[in-house]
């Protein structure tokens, strides 16, 4: 329907510059009689209200009157051709407009307003080798082409791959644009990133933010260009300008600058980023979550925090993998008693590697002075090829110590 509109408003225009031309015209050199004047006046009216075979009907007889008259054969081929695209039969409006052109008879700006209508046609039937080459006929008879007529060629060449010329013309139709419309910004930023041309890309997306300051998109691409572009500080500059301004607000785009964070050594701020959200219920306090809470408080070196929240990961999700993690940094602690307590709540044999926490849980025992149950964990540490080399040093130890005494 809203394509019907559009056709139905270049139809009115036709008809009012007809009618505006006509006196002209008839005046000048008799190039428009007033009978098909009066023919056509008709048909557009019936093509306004949508009547369209009736329309057509006349249109097809009021063609048979004119055929010796070039001017005004040319004008019935437009009006076919406006009729067609009406009912979006676009194959049949294209050879009415290029046989409107064949005669030669209409003024050049029209034929030109012509030339561009076939070019959309065939766009619109995503026949772009074909839109491209009449595209090349009207530019040759156009001195000064419109910044939204050099977009349509830009966006031509981008079909094509003709990447060169696609950003010659869209760049100069920003350029002669007195309000360039977003669309064209995003047009020479396909572009860019087709030619991989980042540098460009990211000088784009600069000036894109401050005429779209409200665009997420814009600024996650200005954050993963600089990134690209081993420019860490100002990537993460900008992802923090945008969670700032309450741009960032899904738990994935959240996460995201968490990691960035992490990556630029500043666990601190991911960590608080991380627990604030989840107090928010941004993000949620699944395995995943609590495990990424959990490292970036170990990154930070508050090891305490993270074997809390490394705790609730493994309690949530009843991983063994996680309880042996959490038992470990436990043991960075020296928290012997909830080293055993942790290794003690899980099923060692399910895990990939139970000779590694039969050696903890010995050395664990150890520490407390617990020299038999200590004897008994690393005997079955030694029962796995992974761990049996420390498990017999480990009772060696325990051996000779408990010989002395």
């Amino acid at each position: 329907m809203a394509r019907s509109t559009i056709y139905k408003n270049k139809l009115i225009y036709l008809l009012l510059l007809v009618s505006l031309l006509f006196p002209v015209i008839a005046q000048a050199n008799s190039l428009l009689s007033e009978r098909t004047y009066k023919h056509l006046e008709r048909i557009h009216k019936l093509m306004n209200k949508e009547n369209y075979s009736e329309a057509l009907s006349k249109l097809e007889k009021l063609q048979q009157s004119v055929k010796s008259r070039p001017y005004e054969k040319s004008l019935v081929l437009q009006t076919f051709g406006y009729l067609y695209s009406a009912q979006n039969q676009a194959d049949k409006a294209i050879t009415a407009f290029r046989q409107s052109l064949e005669p030669g008879a209409m003024p050049d700006q029209a034929s030109q307003n012509i030339k561009l209508n076939i070019v959309q046609l065939y766009m619109e039937l995503n026949k772009n080798n074909d839109a491209l080459e009449m595209y090349k006929q009207w530019l040759k008879k156009e001195t000064k082409p419109s910044p939204a007529a050099l977009i349509m060629g830009g966006t031509l060449y981008t079909s094509i791959k003709d990447y060169d010329n696609a950003e010659l013309f869209v760049k100069k139709a920003l350029k002669q644009a007195k309000n360039p419309r977003e669309t064209w910004y995003q047009l020479l930023l396909a572009i860019y990133y087709e030619t991989k041309k980042y540098r460009e890309s990211a000088q784009l997306l600069e000036k894109m933010l401050v005429k779209f300051p409200d665009k997420k998109n814009y600024w996650l691409s200005l954050s993963g260009i600089y990134f690209t572009l081993h420019k860490d500080k100002q990537a993460l500059s900008i992802s923090q300008l945008a969670y700032s301004n309450g741009l960032l607000n899904s738990e994935a785009e959240i996460l995201n600058l968490a990691r960035l964070y992490r990556y630029m050594n500043l666990p601190h701020q991911a960590a608080k980023l991380i627990k604030n959200n989840m107090t928010n219920k941004i993000v949620s306090e699944n395995k995943n979550n609590l495990i990424l809470l959990s490292d970036s408080y170990l990154q930070a070196r508050e090891t305490s925090s993270a074997s809390s929240y490394l705790d609730k990961a493994a309690k949530i999700s009843n991983d063994p993998e996680l309880f042996l993690r959490l038992a470990n940094i436990h043991a960075s602690l020296e928290n012997w008693s909830d080293v055993v307590k942790t290794l003690e709540s899980l099923n060692i044999a399910a895990l990939k590697s139970p000779g590694k926490a039969h050696l903890l849980k010995g050395i664990a025992y150890y520490e407390q002075h617990n020299q038999n149950e200590a004897i008994k964990s690393f005997k079955k540490a030694s029962l796995d090829e992974r761990s049996q080399n420390n498990a017999q040093q480990w009772l060696n130890l325990v051996s000779s110590q408990h010989d002395i005494h």
